[in-house]
Parts: structure tokens; C-alpha cells; sequence
């Protein structure tokens, strides 16, 4: 489909491309005139000469256009892969808490597992702190 979305294009380029040429040949088209610009005359220069210098001018202005919204844009996206990647890391690590944790049938509460803090503590409060903890930055 690509290939023929640009073979498109180059055809309706190259079709384009002819109708100029062959609009730039006419005679009135190769008479001389000088152009007025604010209070400096140019010098006698064929009509077709303008005609492309302003399309040049604009192309050129388009593509510098195009450059910084293109640059800026870049700019966003990086700064947002960056911050999704951060958003990310915050659920991989809520996610590991929360598998520690498991609830405490018909109570409701969560009791840590599979955690060993290495002196015995009960560690019933530090997980339900946890789960908190959990909770708020899941929550927006």
C-alpha cells in the first residue's frame, strides 16, 4: 500500500512538474520586469525567475517550519517515553509489593509473606502499611 501511495505521489509530482515547465515557456513568461520591494528596485530579471524564487523561498520556509515543530515534537516524546517508562517501574515495584502480600482469610487484612526481615518480627502492620503505600500510588 506504501508503494503505491508514493507512486502516487511521484506521479502526480511528475505531472506537476511538466505543467510548469511547460506554463514557464510561453513567451509572456520570459519578458523582463524589475519588482518593487518596500524602497529598493531589482534589477530586470525574467517573470518565471520570481515565480520560482518564491516558491523557493516558501519551500524553504516550510521545511524550516517543519524542522522545529519536528525537533520540538522529538522533544515531547522523548520526555514522555521517559515518564512512561518511570510510570512503568512505579507499577512493576506496586506489583511486587502487593505479591507479598496475601489476605487473612475472613479478616479482611493482609498478613506479609514470604518476607523475612531476619529478626522474627510480625510483620502483619509493615504489610498492611504496605498495601497502603500500594494503593496511593496506584490510585491517581
Amino acid at each position: 500500500m506504501k508503494l503505491l501511495k508514493w507512486f502516487a505521489v511521484f506521479a502526480a509530482a511528475f505531472i506537476l512538474a511538466w505543467i510548469l515547465i511547460f506554463t514557464f515557456i510561453q513567451e509572456p513568461f520570459k519578458q523582463t520586469a524589475a519588482a518593487r520591494v518596500l524602497t529598493w528596485w531589482t534589477p530586470q530579471i525574467p517573470i518565471y525567475l520570481y515565480v520560482a524564487g518564491a516558491f523557493v523561498i516558501g519551500f524553504g520556509a516550510g521545511l524550516c517550519i517543519a524542522l522545529v515543530n519536528y525537533v520540538g515534537l522529538q522533544s515531547k516524546l522523548h520526555h514522555k517515553t521517559k515518564e512512561c517508562h518511570e510510570l512503568e517501574e512505579r507499577v512493576t515495584d506496586a506489583e511486587a509489593r502487593l505479591k507479598r502480600l496475601e489476605p487473612v482469610p475472613g479478616t479482611g487484612e493482609h498478613k506479609a509473606i514470604s518476607f523475612d526481615p531476619g529478626d522474627g518480627a510480625d510483620m502483619t502492620d509493615a504489610g498492611e502499611e504496605l498495601l497502603e503505600d500500594s494503593i496511593e500510588d496506584i490510585e491517581p
